[in-house]
């Protein structure tokens, strides 16, 4: 009898082992897969975090961490907090699309970049609204806004899409950086006057004054602009349009007024090229060309830019993109 109570509690002990064994590894494997998903999770999470952060430093910065007025800067939880009380999908469909609040300062759709997707604008919204709430302490890569020594409040709104200096960080807006004063001051004076037309500039421009132009003009024109790289492949083509034109279809070379190193003619308000951005260059031709616009003396560019194919102008813009 005692013989076979040891077997029962054997058998029941062993029983007790695998039940246990069994319930470890289930608990395992929960944990397992739980942990596993909560990885996947914080990596998504991570890489959504990280192309948000990508987005904002090369557009959204140019406003929103450049100290413009009315405009909520990264980090600064008391500006952002009406805004984030509206909901992302609000958010959403002003940054996507565009929008002008209170303050009528225009935002421009995809911050003026339509190179982005509508996910890459969504995932930079995420990371300015992650960063200006709470105890958020992110703050812009661009600094505090502080303006350059020789600039002032005329500068300032200008600075949230050319930059403080005048290197714009966005490639379709234009480096006004070394530009002449003179050029800067006619294009002013053409958005207010409507003589060229932009969704962004002509509102900006209409309150100018002459002497507001003129500051501004000799404040951009004293800055160094920085040069950048052109592509190597359509560099061959772009060096032949800009030294020597094409003379089977009557296409002047670019440097017979611009100069052989882009540097302009101030007197004949022939702007500097010197290391523009190639798709504001690109922009402009195009614009020459389908007489979009029509603000330039005597009609030179939109009688040049109409001899070009569209190979030519890209290979051009990139050329003079690396120029000096």
């Amino acid at each position: 009898m005692k013989q076979n109570l040891r077997q029962k509690n054997n058998i029941h002990s062993q029983g007790s082992t695998v039940i246990m064994k069994q319930a470890l590894m289930f608990t395992s494997l929960v944990l397992f897969i739980f942990s596993s998903h909560t990885y996947a999770g914080d990596a998504a999470a991570n890489t959504d975090a990280a192309a948000g952060e990508t987005t904002y430093n090369s557009t959204c910065v140019a406003c929103h961490g450049s100290g413009l007025p009315g405009v909520p800067q990264l980090g600064d939880g008391a500006e952002w907090a009406p805004r984030i009380e509206q909901g992302n999908d609000t958010l959403y469909k002003h940054a996507i699309s565009g929008y002008t609040g209170s303050s009528g300062m225009p935002m421009p759709a995809k911050g003026g970049n339509p190179d982005l997707s509508d996910d890459d604008v969504k995932a930079a919204v995420d990371y300015m609204v992650a960063n200006s709430q709470g105890n958020a302490t992110v703050t812009s890569s661009q600094g505090s806004g502080a303006m350059a020594p020789s600039a002032n409040e005329k500068t300032k709104t200008c600075a949230a899409c050319h930059g403080i200096d005048g290197n714009s960080v966005n490639p379709v807006w234009p480096k006004l950086a070394g530009q002449h004063a003179e050029y800067i001051f006619k294009q002013l004076k053409d958005f207010h006057s409507g003589a060229r037309k932009n969704v962004q500039m002509s509102p900006l421009a209409a309150p100018l004054s002459e002497e507001d132009m003129q500051d501004i003009a000799i404040y951009y024109s004293s800055q160094k602009i920085k040069i950048g790289h052109a592509s190597a492949e359509t560099l061959p083509l772009g060096e032949q349009i800009y030294r020597a034109g094409d003379a089977s279809k009557g296409l002047p070379a670019c440097m017979a007024c611009h100069g052989p190193s882009g540097a302009g003619n101030p007197a004949a308000l022939y702007p500097a090229l010197s290391g523009q951005h190639a798709e504001y260059t690109k922009i402009q031709l195009l614009a020459f060309r389908d007489n979009k616009r029509t603000n330039d003396t005597n009609k030179a560019m939109q009688i040049v830019s109409e001899k070009m194919t569209t190979e030519e102008i890209d290979a051009v813009a990139n050329y003079i993109q690396g120029l000096h």
